[in-house]
């Protein structure tokens, strides 16, 4: 398992919600990707909500209310919610 070590901001502490998201690239396997496309569509989610879902399962702190998909979602009258 690796070791989790502050970086930059994190350093803090984990007053990660208000402050703003920052983008993150990195490269998988391609059969990690294969599996992560087909969850998000069985889930109807995002990336971003299931990476921080597992970040949450390996004991990082993520504010709830983050772990969430913040597309905006049509309502069953077709209205955008």
């Amino acid at each position: 398992m690796l070791a989790r070590a502050p970086i930059g901001d994190e350093a803090a502490g984990p007053a990660m919600a208000g402050g703003p998201d920052r983008k993150l690239t990195l490269s998988l396997p391609a059969g990690v990707v294969r599996q992560l496309r087909a969850r998000m569509a069985a889930e109807e989610t995002t990336l971003r909500a299931l990476v921080l879902e597992a970040l949450a399962g390996a004991g990082y702190a993520v504010p709830a209310g983050e772990i969430r998909d913040r597309r905006r979602r049509e309502t069953t009258a077709g209205r955008v919610a």
